[in-house]
């Protein structure tokens, strides 16, 4: 097991993440727009700390999806989005930590569940997440998608058909 250090993301910790974790899927400046969504309040990026690298992270939205037609069936219930750990490093409990956190963090803020989103095609991370508590909520399959330019400046889109879990947080 890896000792990490999971906290909110800081302004002074921007330019090492996107250093060390500027291999994963989507945008260069992805970090940075969650960096501003935390400090407009809407949502909070947990960053896994190994000593001084950043090892993994997690984005804690408090409005939950926007993903239609679910959003209306999952109303005040916060979102989790892009639950991340650098291959090197998985299978050593860091995804749970992250989750942990997480879920601590929407206790106390008073939330009593937490959701997220699942492809049906990544049957390892379903399991996990049922392990550790989540369950379908009952709104079947939904697609998701969107567009982003790659890290290259190319446009690039992208489609998932996941299910939605949640979890109720005592």
């Amino acid at each position: 097991m890896i000792t990490v250090r999971i906290r909110p993301i800081a302004a002074e910790d921007l330019a090492i993440v996107e250093e060390r974790i500027a291999f994963d899927w989507a945008a260069p400046e992805k970090h940075s727009e969650r960096f501003t969504r935390q400090e407009k309040g809407e949502a909070v990026y947990l960053v896994a700390w190994n000593g001084n690298l950043p090892v993994g992270h997690l984005l804690l939205k408090w409005r939950g999806t926007a993903d239609d037609p679910l959003a209306p069936d999952i109303e005040d219930c916060p979102d989790l989005e892009d639950l991340f750990v650098i291959p090197d490093y998985r299978s050593n409990g860091i995804g749970t930590r992250l989750l942990e956190c997480a879920e601590q963090t929407a206790v106390e803020r008073g939330n009593t569940r937490i959701g997220l989103g699942v492809g049906v095609d990544n049957p390892r991370a379903r399991r996990f997440y049922l392990r550790l508590g989540y369950r379908e909520t009952g709104t079947g399959r939904y697609e998701t998608g969107g567009v982003y330019i790659d890290r290259d400046g190319s446009e690039r889109s992208w489609t998932e058909v996941c299910v939605y879990l949640t979890k109720y947080l005592m």
